[in-house]
């Protein structure tokens, strides 16, 4: 095949795929956004991929861009990628429930500077659509990839807890500094074999931009504890003592279950907003009782993780106006609700099940009415046989939902809102069966659970990237890069 035919090809197979995922995107309600920036071979390139649930809960993706970026790396030129994207396959403000990027400072400043609150400032005082301002930025919500910041709690938050206690910071770098040297020999075709020989397997190697990689490594090397000292005589390495190898273990009870978390909430397929709230709250948990099983000094560190936790995720614990969203998806999970509350009380009391559970409803009835869903009984009748004895009793005094006369529009749906939400938590079902008597409550759910809690997809998508972006391939221009990685990444079974 010669290079015009396969350019021609390339082009018609992408241009039949980007007309397939406008399709797609068209009959999509709510969407979620991943976005991220990767250098490979001194070019920078911009990743941008799309999650929706479909009506049964199933989630679909696709692979929007992966774009040459030039210069400086800054808020503005991401704005304006971000913005021209989302323009070009029919996305806005309003139908992005969410944006998931990393952690860097260039992403956090263009969200806060041209983020939906400016754009709503803009509309209000203009009273016009958005659509006149499609000129300007204008950045839907932003959330900061969640394994990241579990990412950044398991590395840089975990070594300032060491160098807190010099001797166990200088304990930590020796054994580690003996792993190294380890791992480093997995790199040699001569001593790779001998390690494949000796132990049946191979090593994992860190590698510093994959998150969990050095947790996974130590398990690995834990593994294989028995063989470690005929492995090290062989590679002319020293052993591990007693006390190094109980370090890695201890290392290893600590890390796992952030690790375990971080894994948890990279899923793509299972994994919803509301697993956020779950999620970091039983990590929470499991730290605190690692710190009370545990002697000092790990107990210690233990304890300093959980509260780096509670700082990196503060208005997650602390239940702010910022975590309405992941607080309604969780309580419409129906194997999930607010069976995490119990745990949340024992560090913060305040949180009252009747409290937090009025707040659901107010933020679930403003969903509701935002997006135009049935929410009287004019519409809607709940299926079930259930009595005033079985709903939970939210009258104590902080805001009472029971008896509610001469309403409102407003207060008339507070009220149906109230009624299902109070059959709801009280509904044995768990399965997603529950939704065939809750209509409304099934289609919030959708809104509210659409967004992921981690970047991970556009990570793989770089990944793609990396697989294409090959010596062989360097006469490629920008243009025919990115088509080749977005067919990657939509077409399963494509071959580059």
């Amino acid at each position: 095949m010669s290079r015009q035919t396969a350019m021609k090809k390339l082009e018609e197979l992408h241009k039949r795929m980007e007309e397939s995922v406008k399709a797609e995107l068209a009959t999509a309600k709510h969407v979620c956004t991943t976005a991220d920036i990767w250098s490979g071979n001194h070019r920078s390139f911009f990743g941008y991929t799309c999650h929706w649930l479909d009506k049964n809960f199933k989630r679909k993706s696709a692979a929007l861009a992966c774009k040459r970026m030039f210069g400086v790396l800054s808020a503005e030129a991401i704005g304006h990628i971000m913005t021209d994207i989302n323009t070009y396959y029919g996305l806005n403000r309003k139908n992005i429930v969410l944006s998931v990027t990393g952690n860097g400072s260039n992403f956090v400043k263009a969200f806060k500077e041209y983020g939906v609150d400016n754009a709503s400032e803009m509309e209000d005082d203009g009273g016009h659509d958005i659509s006149e301002f499609r000129n300007k930025i204008c950045l839907p919500k932003h959330h900061r990839c969640s394994s990241h910041t579990l990412s950044l709690l398991a590395t840089s938050d975990l070594i300032q807890i060491l160098k807190a206690d010099e001797s166990l910071f200088q304990r930590n770098n020796m054994v580690f500094k003996k792993c190294d040297n380890l791992w480093k020999k997995c790199k040699w075709p001569k001593s790779s074999e001998v390690i494949q020989e000796t132990l049946g397997g191979c090593l994992v190697v860190p590698v510093v931009s994959r998150w969990n990689s050095l947790y996974d490594a130590v398990v690995r090397l834990l593994q294989h504890k028995p063989k470690l000292d005929e492995l090290c005589d062989k590679l002319s390495l020293p052993r591990y003592t007693s006390c190094e190898l109980s370090y890695l273990d201890t290392y290893k009870l600590i890390v796992a279950p952030i690790a375990q978390s971080l894994d948890f909430m990279q899923g793509e397929q299972s994994v919803g907003y509301g697993c956020l709230l779950p999620t970091i709250i039983t990590l929470s948990n499991k730290l605190i009782k690692i710190h009370q099983k545990i002697e000092h000094p790990f107990s210690t560190i233990a304890l300093e993780l959980e509260k780096q936790l509670r700082t990196r995720f503060r208005a997650f614990f602390e239940l702010n106006e910022e975590a309405d969203l992941a607080l309604a998806a969780a309580a419409l999970i129906p194997n999930v609700k607010l069976s995490w509350l119990k745990i949340l009380q024992k560090t913060s009391p305040q949180f009252t099940y009747t409290r937090i559970a009025e707040r659901v409803i107010r933020i679930i009835t403003d969903y509701a009415i935002k997006l135009n869903l049935p929410t009287t009984n004019k519409n809607h009748k709940c299926e079930g046989s259930y009595t005033e004895a079985t709903f939970y009793d939210f009258s104590d005094g902080e805001g009472s939902t029971a008896s509610l006369s001469k309403l409102t529009e407003e207060g008339e749906s507070m009220h149906f809102i109230s009624n299902m939400m109070h059959q709801y938590l009280n509904d044995d079902d768990k399965t997603s069966n529950v939704w065939s008597k809750y209509p409304t409550l099934k289609d919030i759910s959708l809104f509210c659970n659409t967004p992921l809690t981690s970047s991970g997809p556009v990570e793989r998508l770089f990944s793609f990237a990396g697989i294409i972006n090959s010596p062989s391939r360097n006469r490629f221009t920008d243009f025919s890069f990115e088509k080749l990685v977005l067919l990657k990444a939509n077409i399963p079974g494509h071959s580059s």
